[in-house]
């Protein structure tokens, strides 16, 4: 487990492996976290780790990303054309 706290934010993030996860012991403490930096008005945030490989889906992701971008910019020069044919 792995926190870091902002204290200029208010903000508490606690990190968890899978193997921390599949501990109840390691669950449960989450409970006494939340209380105790809530009590402080801090906001809590727990991540989990994932169980697939980072690097090929971070691939897939940006390749995503990518063609999500140029099919937006195709349709942008395609508007573009047909307010210039209509203006004419």
């Amino acid at each position: 487990m792995k926190i870091e706290i902002d204290r200029q934010k208010k903000i508490v993030e606690i990190w968890l492996t899978n193997q921390e996860q599949q501990n109840a012991a390691v669950m449960e403490s989450l409970a006494d976290y939340y209380r105790q930096y809530q009590a402080e008005k801090y906001r809590v945030a727990v991540f989990f780790s994932g169980k697939r490989e980072l690097t090929g889906l971070t691939e897939e992701l940006l390749l995503h990303n990518r063609r999500a971008a140029a099919k937006a910019e195709l349709a942008r020069e395609e508007n573009q054309q047909i307010g210039m044919t209509m203006s004419m």
